[in-house]
């Protein structure tokens, strides 16, 4: 009885420092998983502020403005219905920026940078409509077609990867139409739904502020909208800064 209760004891003991060593290998598995989240931070778009403000809708038309309008100024058309003056400021959306040594720089904002490029690229198919514009971000046509070649590869690169990036997940479903043959089919247009958007305001007015007191270095951060320039005028504008058309939400 006495060898019994022994062997019992010795059985116990064993499981018993079995379960601290797991509990041990466990606790300590899990300050290693700890320090590696810890060492490895998530990295969110910088558009992804933790001032975040309420999104605006914009609901999808055929027939906007942009539709009929010319590719670009030029004496023979309206510049009021260019696809420029519909869509960048009149310095194309350069940001201005004094820089450590006190001279301008230009600067790049993104949204006007993508509709340069759409308007570049609109411009190759309607070559008969497209003219040069000074107060573009750079020419569609340069005169070299090398260059030209490389800038309109990195026009497409550059609105393909800008579009992945807001990945617009707005559902599109079909509507009816019918084909050149008379057949009712369905097709998906994206037309006549409403998006959550971002609001464009705050870009126009640092591009036009910047124009007349060009932003110091210092409050340039990754995005305008996490700048410090932007805080100076929360208020809309009152028309000083009236975007086109295109850019009023719907």
């Amino acid at each position: 009885m006495v060898n019994q209760r022994r062997f019992l004891y010795s059985i116990l003991a064993t499981i018993i420092f079995l379960l601290f060593s797991t509990l041990g290998i466990i606790f300590s598995s899990t300050g290693s998983l700890t320090s590696l989240s810890q060492k490895f931070q998530i990295h969110v778009c910088p558009s992804e502020s933790s001032r975040r403000t309420p999104p605006i809708t914009r609901k999808f038309q055929s027939l906007t403005p942009l539709l009929g309008a010319q590719s670009d100024a030029s004496p023979s058309h309206d510049t009021g219905r260019s696809w420029e003056s519909l869509l960048l400021p009149e310095n194309g959306g350069i940001l201005k920026v004094r820089t450590d040594n006190h001279t301008i720089t230009d600067y790049g904002i993104s949204m006007f940078h993508q509709l340069h490029c759409l308007t570049v690229l609109r411009g190759l198919i309607f070559p008969e409509t497209s003219q040069h514009h000074d107060a573009s971000t750079s020419p569609s046509h340069s005169g070299n077609h090398h260059e030209d070649a490389v800038h309109w590869a990195h026009c497409f690169d550059y609105i393909a990867q800008a579009i992945i990036c807001a990945a617009d997940d707005t559902i599109e479903p079909p509507h009816s139409a019918f084909n050149e043959d008379g057949q009712r089919i369905l097709v998906i247009d994206g037309m006549g739904h409403r998006h959550q958007c971002r609001d464009p305001e705050p870009l126009w007015r640092a591009v036009r502020d910047s124009g007349i007191n060009a932003v110091e270095l210092s409050h340039v951060k990754d995005t305008v909208k996490e700048s410090e320039f932007t805080l100076k005028e929360e208020a809309t504008c009152q028309g000083t800064c009236f975007m086109p058309e295109p850019y009023q939400s719907r």
